[in-house]
């Protein structure tokens, strides 16, 4: 939208985009319009001003002063700034990129002094608070309760989950547990993205659980990395501004619920880089693996 107004649109001697950069500068409208009648004449005078922008002679003195002020231009008087006889001539428009030279050079020292001044503002403003939280659960009852949370977080969320998990072992919470969980999600739709390690475990755990229920495979949406050097020995779930990590690996079994939008944002970033590169887990992929021996021993214990 214009920033000029129809105020100065009985002038015609104004070009449009003159006058809308000389607002940008930072002068009035009115300023402005001066500016351009001065550049237009040698000398002038506060009558013709007057009478040439048809702004009132009263308002036009004390925006000859502001523009003087500014170093646009330059006012000679006869007789000690007598307003009748005052004289007026613009300087040489270069001004204008002189002028902007130094607001530059003021904004560099400006910013050098509030940099310096940053880190005691920051101090009163924080006081000790923060928008993120770190819970870190100890043990298997807290590597269960964030799994838990995550669950609950999962199937109400309507943001992206993304997930790079090693495939939690189930001698840790057991095997119902772990199968409910998967099918909680499951029923609930919840879209997944998740990286995964390409080894025998992993192997194990896709043929297991797409034997359960081709969902499994089908619904979620899983990439794998078939690289030694891509070590997984945990999970970690990234919703909304939220990472959830649980560790069953060996000795080391804990929980930990964070929320940091930054870490959240800098992980998420992270995931995708490794998704674009990661291979796509297939059902032809997991049919290949042949059936898994665990279902099978368990379908013919059931019978």
């Amino acid at each position: 939208m214009s920033k000029v107004t129809n105020n100065v649109d009985t002038w015609q001697l104004i070009m449009k985009n003159e006058l809308e950069t000389l607002l940008d500068f930072g002068l009035t409208e009115k300023e402005a319009v001066v500016y351009l009648a001065c550049l237009k004449e040698e000398t002038s005078t506060p009558f013709t001003l007057a009478k040439k922008t048809k702004i009132p002679r009263t308002s036009i003195y004390d925006i000859i002063s502001s523009l003087a002020l500014k170093g646009l231009l330059t006012l000679k008087t006869s007789d000690g700034f007598t307003k009748q006889q005052t004289l007026i001539r613009a300087n040489n428009p270069s001004v204008l990129r002189e002028v902007i030279r130094q607001k530059h050079q003021k904004l560099n020292e400006l910013e050098l002094d509030i940099v310096n001044i940053l880190p005691r503002l920051r101090e009163d403003y924080h006081r000790g608070s923060t928008d993120s939280n770190f819970e870190y659960l100890a043990g298997i009852e807290g590597a269960r309760e964030t799994l838990i949370r995550e669950e609950q977080a999962m199937t109400t969320t309507k943001t992206d989950v993304l997930i790079i998990t090693q495939l939690l072992p189930m001698d840790i919470f057991g095997m119902q547990p772990l199968n409910t969980d998967v099918d909680v999600t499951l029923q609930a739709g919840v879209q997944k993205l998740k990286i995964i390690p390409l080894n025998d475990w992993s192997k194990h755990v896709l043929g297991y659980q797409y034997g359960r229920n081709a969902s499994y495979v089908t619904q979620n949406q899983i990439r794998y990395v078939d690289e030694l050097k891509f070590k997984i020995e945990l999970r970690m779930t990234i919703i909304g501004e939220y990472i959830y990590k649980t560790c069953a690996e060996k000795d080391e079994v804990w929980g930990m619920i964070i929320k940091s939008k930054a870490y959240a944002n800098t992980l998420r970033g992270m995931f995708h880089e490794v998704w674009k590169t990661a291979t796509p887990v297939t059902e032809e992929f997991v049919q290949s693996l042949g059936e898994n021996d665990m279902l099978k021993q368990e379908r013919k214990t059931r019978t």
